[in-house]
Parts: structure tokens; sequence; C-alpha cells
């Protein structure tokens, strides 16, 4: 199906408000072809300032302020979705902000490290070295890791993936993905893959805890207990999550959700600010009960 086809669609809808995009993946007959893809337009919240602690009528604040332990500070990156160039602008701004600092360093990756921006094997080459900067690094799982997982292991979801930025992935690692037998592509990847590339998306965790902070993909479903979680939960919940206004018992720190800027709930801190289209690669600053942003 062409762009053209698509328009024509949409042109025969006007009054219903739609996300038309033309994105070049899909099964056909075993190979990849073309999908005009419809989806209702998500409400955009409104997105408050960076310096407000929190956002009128969200809720009652929290009896005290999320801290993290003493002798430790945080550093946590939104989804860096194949965008290498940023995270290397946005790893030395962070190391420059760490240089006095003499305590514990943790630098946690909230996932989907990979897809859409055109060099996600950069970003897992960048994580299978082993961390030289005095920090300590934390990998979430994001879905984009997932899909990218049952990709390779021959899964039912696989076109889930080439459909959702997993075409620019295997461009990055120079294989040409188009009119391709699936299987064919999914041979000639898992060739391309290095030991240490499996071993980055292997080893990343679903959930991370530090002081008065969760740290998760997407979210968590509310009046579930933290043990009890879906792992597809973690990493593809939206409105459930977002809506929610009541206490967590901790602070989540997110990505998954894209919005213009970090947005601060008083249950939540959501830091995927888009960037593999915005060029803004956002990290939420941890130290104390002090929050602050770093970004590109």
């Amino acid at each position: 199906m062409t762009e053209t086809r698509c328009n024509a669609l949409l042109s025969k809808n006007p009054k219903k408000s739609f996300n038309v995009r033309f994105e070049p993946f899909l099964r056909t007959r075993r190979r990849v072809s073309g999908l005009c893809t419809w989806r209702n337009l998500p409400k955009t919240p409104k997105i408050w300032p960076m310096s407000s602690p929190r956002a009128p009528n969200d809720g009652p604040a929290n009896a005290r302020p999320a801290s993290i332990p003493a002798g430790k500070r945080v550093y946590a990156i939104g989804d860096v979705h194949g965008r290498l160039d940023l995270l290397d602008q946005l790893l030395a701004h962070i190391q420059t902000d760490a240089q006095k600092f003499t305590g514990e360093k943790v630098l946690v990756m909230l996932g989907d490290l990979v897809d859409r921006g055109p060099n996600s094997k950069g970003v897992l080459e960048r994580f299978a070295k082993p961390a030289s900067n005095g920090f300590k690094t934390v990998l979430i799982k994001g879905n984009h890791e997932a899909m990218m997982l049952d990709f390779i292991d021959g899964l039912d979801d696989s076109y889930d993936w080439l459909s959702n930025g997993g075409m620019e992935t295997l461009s990055s690692f120079g294989i040409d993905p188009w009119h391709r037998d699936i299987d064919e592509l999914r041979i000639e990847f898992k060739s391309k893959l290095k030991p240490a590339h499996l071993e980055v998306l292997k080893s990343m965790r679903q959930k991370h805890r530090i002081g008065d902070y969760l740290f998760v993909h997407a979210g968590i479903r509310p009046d579930v207990a933290l043990k009890d979680q879906d792992p597809d939960d973690l990493m593809w919940i939206r409105r459930t999550f977002l809506d929610h206004k009541g206490d967590f018992g901790f602070t989540v720190v997110h990505g998954h959700s894209v919005r213009e800027k970090p947005e601060i709930r008083t249950n939540r801190i959501g830091i995927d600010t888009g960037a593999w289209m915005s060029e803004r690669l956002s990290a939420l600053v941890l130290d104390g009960t002090d929050q602050r942003f770093l970004h590109t």
C-alpha cells in the first residue's frame, strides 16, 4: 500500500482524528512490504515547567520528599532509540556534572536503547564495553528490546518489531531489510550480532529500586504489589498508569510515553522526550531530595 493510498483513506474520514503514517513494513507473503497504520491520537496532557515540583490538581503531596540514600547520586536517562550521537553528548554532560561528586554514581538507562534512530548498533556497543568512568550502570528493559529479542528468537510478534523501528536497527548492522524473506533477515541479523550485543540485551532488568525511587521503562499497574507486577505492564503500560493520581509507595521514574519536556507528578517523573525525532535526550539527576535535569 502506498503513502498516496494512505492519504486517500484519510480524506474519506475528515471528521475523525487520526494519526496516519506510512510504514514500509508488513508481512505480506513472508516479505517486507507496506502498511498504512491508523491510530487514534492520544490526548496530550499539559506539560508543566521543569521547575514545577508538582502539577495543580495532581493529588495530595507526599508526606515527605522522595530521596536517594546519602552518598549516592543517580543519573537516569530516557529512551535513546538509536541516537548514539545524542547519547554521547549527554554522557559527556553527565561526566562533567559528576566530576566533583565523591560518592557512588549510578547511571540508569530506562530502556528502548534501540530502534527508530540510525545507530542502534553503536548504542549497544557503547554499553557492551566495561564502564570506565566510575559509574555503576543499570540497564532497564524496554518494549523495543523485548520485541528485538522476540525477532531473534522467531516468535510470533517478530513483525511488530520490524514495524516499530526494527528496520532502522537492521540497517545500522549493515543489513538491507527491503523486500527480503523474514527468515533470511533473521539469519543475517543473528550472524551480525556479537555475543556482547546479546549480553547487553539479556542482562537488562525489568525494574530497579534506589531509595524512594523505582525505575522502570513504562510504568506499573496501580493497586498491584510490586512483586506481582506483570512484566508486560512494566514495558508497555500507558494510560492506566499515567492517569493514576494515588501514591504508589515510591516515585516511579519512567520513559516510554513521549512528552516535550520531562513530566513531573507527585507519584512519577517521565523523561522520554522523543530523542529520536526531537533531538532532545533527557536525564534526571537525583541527589538526596534534589531533582534536576540535564539534556542535549
